[in-house]
This record gives structure tokens, C-alpha cells and sequence, in this order.
């Protein structure tokens, strides 16, 4: 069986919510699950459940501004204030990846509906060529593995970040973090394990598959990365956790969630990319955002515009 994690250890007492939720539009609904083209590409979002945010996770919503954004969304002021997980299936002529593989049996049974999902809209398991990992949390890698613990993309391989590997499976860094953070730690490295010879490492800005590379976005884990998209003059950026609420993070850049790994790098690192985009215009979305569009600044943070 693949290494499970208790919903308290990962969510610190977040409930997830059900998908039956009514969710506010302000980065709140869960993804339209629309296909959209990026060049010759195919992007398909696909939910892998909802997650519950709150003042528990991020402390520094805590605050009058943060009531004051939560009260106008109509959330309950501690919270759960639910987010997607997303998983993206891209494709490309024959070809067929995907970023990320969401929670899989490890985070409850709230999360872990990519791969029956991806299977509802004529995506094979068996034809996935390459899984593109932001990061190896659990609602991000879980789902690359099959109840056995073996690997659930019989023909795909795993591509990420070195630092990342690294990371995860040094035993001086797991003995570092919390107690809490064993379970995670396991999970990162049973995802590994069962690609063992199929892990393709990248260092910062590479190629992750033509046409895909990398965006190291570093903080929230050390090889936090995002994917970005381009053909021709078209690009679009998945910028992975880079915000986990579009409601307190875009106009309150500099607040972090307890699962950031070094949360000043996170912070400087998410205004360092929204800084970027905001300049350059390219269409983003995120594993943790319900729509797509383009950033903008806006009073002292950001929002994002269709």
C-alpha cells in the first residue's frame, strides 16, 4: 500500500470540504474543467478534490484585512475555506503528460479523484508519457501511486527538479522538520521509489518534454517549480503553489501557509513571479486556483484579470 498521511498531520485541522460545495467565484469554484489551447497544446484541468484553508494554515489572514476578505467572500471567518487541487492532463499530437498526479489514497477521500477522472474524459494511464512535478507533496504526488505502491503510469516517466529529489530524500532534512513531516517525507519517497529508474532529474530552468520547461518558483520546497507552455508566440505558465488562496494571496502577497518550507523565500518568490507576469502579460493559472487569466497590479498586491 502507498505511505497515507492523516488529514491532521497535513491539513494541521483543515477539514476538506466535500465537492458538493457552493463556492464563491473569488478564486474559490472549483475549475470549469474546460479544455483550453496553448499553441498546439491541449491543456485539460482536472480537479482533484477540495481542500480546507484557514487562519490555522495561514496565520496572517488572522487579521482585519484578512476578516475583512473572508467576511466579503461569505466564508466562515475560521474557516474551512475551500481550494482546488488541480492536476493538468496536456497533450500534444500523440503525446500525453501531465502536471502533477494529485493525492491518490493518501490524503482521505475527499482528494484522489484525478485518475478517475482523467479516465471519464479519455485519458489512459497506460499512455502517459511523463508526469511534470511542481513538487513532491502529498496532494501533488500521492496520486502517482497505485494501491500497491507500485507505479500507477505503468509507462510514464518522472520528471523533477534535482533539488527537489534531493530534498526529500536526504534523511538530515527530515530530521530537521517537524515530526508531523515524516509521513510527507515518506510519501515523496515511496512516489520515487516506485519510478525507481524512470526519474529524470532537471536542474533550475530546463526542459522538462519539447515545448515544456521548467520555472524554479523555490520556497514553498526547495525545488518548487512551475511548467511553462510555448510554441510559437504562445506561452502559459502553471505556476503550481506559488498561491495557494487567490482571495488573501494576490492582493496580500507577502502571507505564507504553513507548508511552505523557508516562508521568506516563498513570499519573495511569489512577488518576484507575479512582478514577472504582470510585465510580460503571460496567462497563468496554478494547482490551487479555480480560473486562468493574466495578473495585474492592483492597489498594493496583484489580481488576476480574464
Amino acid at each position: 500500500m502507498p505511505p497515507s498521511l492523516s488529514r491532521r498531520a497535513f491539513l494541521s485541522g483543515a477539514a476538506a470540504l466535500p465537492l458538493a460545495a457552493t463556492l464563491p467565484r473569488a478564486g474559490l469554484t472549483l475549475p470549469l474543467n474546460a479544455p483550453f489551447t496553448v499553441g498546439a497544446f491541449t491543456v485539460l484541468p482536472i480537479l482533484d478534490g477540495p481542500f480546507g484553508l484557514s487562519p490555522v494554515l495561514m496565520p496572517q489572514a488572522e487579521s482585519m484585512e484578512g476578516e475583512k476578505l473572508v467576511e466579503r467572500a461569505g466564508l466562515p471567518a475560521q474557516g474551512p475555506w475551500p481550494q482546488p487541487v488541480n492536476v493538468f492532463a496536456i497533450k500534444r499530437g500523440e503525446h500525453t503528460y501531465l502536471v502533477d498526479a494529485g493525492a491518490g489514497a493518501t490524503l482521505g477521500p475527499d482528494l484522489g479523484k484525478a485518475a478517475e477522472r482523467l479516465a471519464a474524459v479519455g485519458v489512459d494511464a497506460a499512455k502517459v508519457e511523463a508526469v511534470l512535478m511542481t513538487h513532491l507533496h502529498a496532494d501533488h504526488a500521492g496520486g502517482l501511486m497505485a494501491a500497491g505502491g507500485g507505479a500507477f503510469f505503468p509507462n510514464a516517466e518522472i520528471v523533477v527538479q534535482q533539488e527537489e529529489v534531493a530534498f526529500w530524500t536526504d534523511d538530515g532534512a527530515m530530521s530537521r522538520m517537524p515530526t508531523a513531516m515524516e509521513a510527507m517525507f515518506n510519501i515523496a519517497r515511496g512516489a520515487l521509489t516506485a519510478y525507481k529508474g524512470r526519474v529524470r532529474t532537471v536542474a533550475g530552468a530546463g526542459t522538462a518534454v519539447p515545448g515544456i520547461s521548467f520555472v524554479p518558483l523555490p520556497g514553498h520546497t526547495p525545488g518548487h517549480a512551475g511548467l511553462l507552455l510555448a510554441d510559437g508566440k504562445d506561452q502559459f505558465l502553471i505556476f503550481a503553489d506559488t498561491i495557494h488562496s487567490a482571495l488573501l494571496q494576490f492582493p496580500h502577497p507577502s502571507w505564507t501557509v504553513v507548508f511552505d518550507v523557508d516562508q521568506s523565500l516563498a513570499a519573495a518568490t511569489r512577488k518576484g513571479i507575479l512582478d514577472r507576469l504582470v510585465t510580460d502579460g503571460i496567462p497563468v493559472t496554478g494547482s490551487h486556483i479555480a480560473d486562468r487569466g493574466r495578473i495585474v497590479a492592483r492597489n498594493m498586491g496583484y489580481a488576476m484579470v480574464d
